[in-house]
């Protein structure tokens, strides 16, 4: 980090609010919250992290413990919290902005942190839109069920969004959902936060297919079976030999069944950079989800190309034919894993520019600017304007 910048930043105690303590080898999401919470520390006098739920999710014991001696030896205070209004209505006046992550963590919440640390600024951390997510699930399956949550969710992340003083979204695509939807709030991009790793095998000593995603998210599961039965057959027919590594905790019996001789279930893989700096392709044929995707732009900042649908690069500032190939069937998903696995010049432009797109955008200096211009912004926002409830309450009324 750039010692200007810090110098330049306003101090200040930040308590972060999340679910369940990030474990940042098990899932995007964690990967995001633990590298915000190192950005965050980076510019202020000190950072908390309360999990609401520190053991719901994953159910790895072994794991929290270990990810809790994480966050503090990275410098991020981890109190034990048996009662959050206990905690804020004793230590909420300490605390300069308040980040309520998630929006199960948020809607319960944020009532409470306004009442106790009503001096803080209070921004909600969508991670990404639930509703959205939601939507799309209800009208691939065309289960009327998730509808209705999506509904439900879209009324829950609008009013909250409404009560504090700034939401994050992690696309600009979500960005313009949300401010369409509600035009009074303020909105910023914060998304997620990878470094570009110079690769060190070439193209001609790589081989094989992988996929990565969590089977308890819904998305992933629905892509692997997409992927497993409709497109792998296809490449299988024009790549001869290839193998397929769908890589991801807790794959269920009906995951798992699909395994074969070329369709390799791994499970979690501790070292999963060591796994794609020997394939030659990343793919995640999404056909719903929302946010930005982990495991689209984790394998591009190790420099190993991506064949992704539509819905899994939306958002990430990547373009077809130049820093990624998009596809959204399965003759022409098969097609584009074809011609990046046989073509090198294209696989070279594609890694080579996928790196620039994650140092631009995505890197944590980047992510620095980010979070240092939204603080400036919003200090001088409440200096000079209505208070949250004020806005809050017309806001409501309309």
């Amino acid at each position: 980090m750039q010692d200007q910048d810090r110098q330049n930043s306003e101090r200040r105690c930040i308590l972060v609010i999340g679910l369940r303590i990030p474990s940042p080898d098990m899932d995007s999401g964690s990967f995001r919250m633990f590298n915000l919470l190192i950005l965050l520390k980076e510019m202020s006098d000190s950072v908390s992290f309360v999990a609401l739920h520190p053991q719901s999710w994953p159910p790895f014991d072994s794991h929290i413990e270990k990810d809790k001696e994480l966050l503090r030896k990275s410098g991020i205070a981890v109190p034990e919290v048996s009662s959050l209004e206990q905690y804020i209505k004793s230590c909420g006046e300490e605390y300069d902005a308040v980040i309520l992550s998630d929006i199960d963590a948020a809607d319960s919440n944020i009532d409470i942190v306004r009442k106790y640390a009503s001096q803080a600024l209070i921004i909600f951390d969508t991670v990404d839109l639930h509703f959205l997510r939601y939507y799309r699930e209800a009208k691939e399956t065309g289960n009327i069920n998730i509808l209705k949550k999506a509904l439900d969710t879209k009324k829950r992340e609008l009013t909250i969004a409404r009560k504090a003083d700034c939401t994050l979204v992690v696309s600009p695509v979500e960005k313009n959902i949300l401010k369409n939807a509600c035009p009074e709030l303020q909105v910023h991009i914060i998304s997620n936060v990878h470094e570009p790793y110079a690769y060190s095998i070439p193209y001609s000593e790589r081989r094989d297919i992988v996929f990565v995603g969590s089977f308890q998210h819904s998305p992933n599961l629905d892509a692997a079976h997409y992927l497993i039965e409709d497109i792998f057959p296809l490449i299988k027919n024009k790549i001869e030999k290839v193998k397929l590594y769908v890589v991801g905790s807790s794959p269920p019996d009906s995951i798992a069944e699909l395994s074969s001789e070329n369709v390799m279930i791994t499970g979690f893989v501790d070292d999963l950079t060591s796994l794609m700096n020997k394939c030659r392709v990343s793919v995640a044929p999404l056909r719903f989800g929302a946010g930005v995707k982990g495991k689209v732009l984790q394998s591009i900042s190790c420099g190993l190309p991506v064949v992704g649908s539509s819905i899994a690069v939306e958002g990430s500032y990547l373009t077809h034919n130049l820093d990624v190939l998009i596809a959204d069937t399965p003759e022409n998903f098969c097609q584009a894993v074809v011609d990046l696995y046989k073509n090198r010049r294209l696989w070279d432009k594609i890694s080579r520019n996928g790196l620039e797109i994650i140092s631009k955008h995505f890197s944590l200096e980047a992510t620095q600017k980010k979070l240092t211009i939204l603080f400036e912004q919003m200090v001088k926002r409440n200096k000079n304007g209505s208070s949250a409830c004020e806005r809050d309450n017309a806001g409501l009324q309309r």
